[in-house]
């Protein structure tokens, strides 16, 4: 995946590339406006500017897609969630501490936001009760760290410290935390999606 939001694929392809062939000696576009991917053994996924979810590849009777039995393509095709029965999507977790069936204390790590200045979504932070210290380190996918904050209620706006807009992508972070009934620091790693 390239910084202009191109998908290439190569190497020996059982559909997982989503390059019509078998053997692909040299890198093949295969995708454009793609701002993730997930490449498995014998499938993989793309997510595409406008959120839209991708699949190419399964073999040996496994299915690109969960209602889909022995579905098989070697070109990446559009996949409905939807389809599904009963799902819905994953915008979070909760971690709470619960003692004496009261919640002291909790925090919220979600994997989306939208920076595009509509006031809806605006910035990534982890909304949290009975949290008193919070540090946060949010790297792009080469590892390069590209901003952090130390506060409760600090966030990230999808900017570098520098001030320079960051790519749509995957983003990773690591956040530690420690609630106000312990003395003990908790630590947790994660990825953000970042979509305007």
């Amino acid at each position: 995946l390239d910084e202009n939001k191109n998908c290439y694929g190569w190497g020996d392809n059982w559909g997982q590339y989503g390059t019509g062939s078998n053997l692909v000696n040299t890198p093949i576009l295969v995708a454009s406006n793609v701002i993730d991917i997930m490449a498995g053994e014998t499938f993989s996924y793309i997510v595409k500017s406008d959120g839209s979810l991708w699949a190419s590849g399964g073999s040996n009777g496994a299915s690109i897609w969960l209602n889909l039995p022995d579905t098989f393509t070697d070109v990446f095709i559009q996949l409905d969630p939807g389809q599904v029965l009963n799902a819905c999507p994953v915008v979070g977790v909760n971690i709470p501490v619960i003692e004496n069936d009261t919640i002291i204390s909790s925090i919220f790590f979600p994997n989306v936001f939208t920076p595009n200045g509509d006031n809806e979504n605006d910035n990534f932070y982890f909304p949290n009760k009975g949290i008193e210290e919070l540090n946060c380190k949010i790297f792009n996918r080469w590892g390069t760290k590209i901003y952090e904050w130390d506060d409760i209620n600090g966030f990230w706006y999808g900017k570098t410290t520098a001030g320079k807009e960051c790519p749509d992508g995957t983003y990773y972070y690591l956040v530690s935390y420690k609630r106000e009934s312990s003395e003990n620091w908790e630590r947790h790693k994660g990825f953000v999606t970042l979509l305007r």
